[in-house]
């Protein structure tokens, strides 16, 4: 976001002026002597009314429209900018930590959908976005496969099946399934990690 140089004038201009009531303070402030004290001024553009719920609006909308789910950040974003002409809107908005004061209501709000995610993993609007799609996703599925996969230092067990493992090359250790020799890493990197 870019500097507003008429806002940095102001903060610059008060500073000076705390810093010059703070001398006299303490000038005239028994006891004081042989003290110091120093304020920093932060100057910032207030938020409109309604825009600390904009996150609330942001996840009705990514719950409630296939559409809305394949936005990009920046449209979304450029979205929230439309209804807040005069103040603006920070372009990593998706990216931020949603607000503590306002997860307990997004948890709900996905829990009702079906779709609860932990708000400590799914810490953005930008995750959650990406966790949606990938649950609508998953559901409009007909291959859905729940098993159990176990990563030991000589075999990946799947379900009950073992498949060993084997280093080729390259160093790479791989575990060969139909016929190819799929990378051990790659596939704990996919199953390991959520969001």
């Amino acid at each position: 976001m870019p500097t507003d140089p008429a806002r940095k004038k102001i903060e610059r201009d008060a500073d000076e002026a705390v810093d010059e009531f703070l001398k006299g303070y303490i000038a005239r402030t028994p006891g004081a002597e042989g003290l110091g004290a120093t304020a920093q001024v932060r100057v910032y553009k207030k938020r409109p009314k309604g825009f600390s719920r904009e996150p609330i609006t942001v996840v009705d909308g990514l719950i409630a429209s296939k559409a809305y789910r394949g936005w990009s950040n920046a449209r979304i974003v450029a979205s929230i900018q439309a209804r807040y002409q005069g103040f603006e809107v920070d372009e990593q908005f998706m990216e931020r930590p949603i607000p503590p004061y306002l997860r307990k209501t997004i948890a709900g709000m996905l829990a009702s959908n079906g779709t609860p995610l932990d708000l400590k993993t799914h810490d953005t609007l930008s995750k959650i976005k990406r966790a949606l799609r990938g649950e609508a996703l998953r559901r409009s599925t007909k291959r859905v496969f729940s098993v159990t996969i176990s990563f030991t230092d000589e075999a990946v067990v799947v379900g009950e099946r073992p498949y060993s493992i084997i280093t080729d090359g390259k160093g790479y250790r791989r575990i060969e399934v139909a016929g190819q020799k799929m990378r051990v890493d790659v596939l704990e990197a996919l199953v390991g990690k959520p969001g």
